[in-house]
């Protein structure tokens, strides 16, 4: 696809316009959704499975939107559904129609196609980011019931020390718990 900025610049224009906040990044790591453009350039199959192992090799679990790209003049060209070669989870797929010289051509089916990557974006995002956020609250739970543990560890040999030297009943006062507050 020779001139490929184009597409990108007007599909990256979109997103910003309906995902306000949404930046691009240049590491993976870095990502909550991977953007993939596949243009098809000899077989669709073939084309699309290329694509889908360069996308494992960057990433085999984040979430991706894979846009197929259909070169044509013809904005009512049919198109074959290019999901039925995909069976990654987490994948959205939507094919495009483009012109090399014009960029998306103006059509309903690029229309739903970019109505379903501004739907699916933001999901993904907020979906990730309460995955993640769960971990972190995982994490600090853990982090209190450990906390909790230690602390009844250390009431359970206080009462057994006491116990043990009999002094266990002047304790036992409610009003000796007022006073140590």
């Amino acid at each position: 696809m020779g001139k490929s900025h184009i597409l990108r610049k007007e599909i990256l224009d979109h997103l910003q316009k309906h995902r306000p906040g949404s930046t691009e990044v240049h590491k993976v790591e870095d990502c909550d959704v991977i953007l993939i453009f596949c243009p098809i350039v000899s077989r669709a199959g073939t084309d699309i499975v290329a694509a889908l192992n360069e996308l494992n090799t960057c990433s085999a679990s984040k979430p991706a939107i894979l846009m197929v790209f259909h070169h044509s003049f013809e904005p009512d060209k049919i198109l074959p559904d290019s999901s039925r070669f995909i069976n990654r989870r987490n994948t959205l797929t939507v094919d495009c129609l483009f012109n090399e010289d014009a960029g998306l051509l103006t059509c309903n089916r690029n229309e739903e196609a970019l109505a379903k990557i501004v739907c699916h974006f933001k999901p993904q995002v907020y979906l990730f980011k309460f995955i993640l956020h769960s971990f972190e609250m995982y994490v600090k739970i853990q982090r209190t019931c450990f906390l909790v543990q230690t602390c009844l560890n250390n009431v359970y040999t206080l009462c057994s020390t006491l116990q043990k030297s009999g002094s266990f009943r002047q304790y036992l006062n409610p009003y000796f718990w007022l006073t140590l507050h």
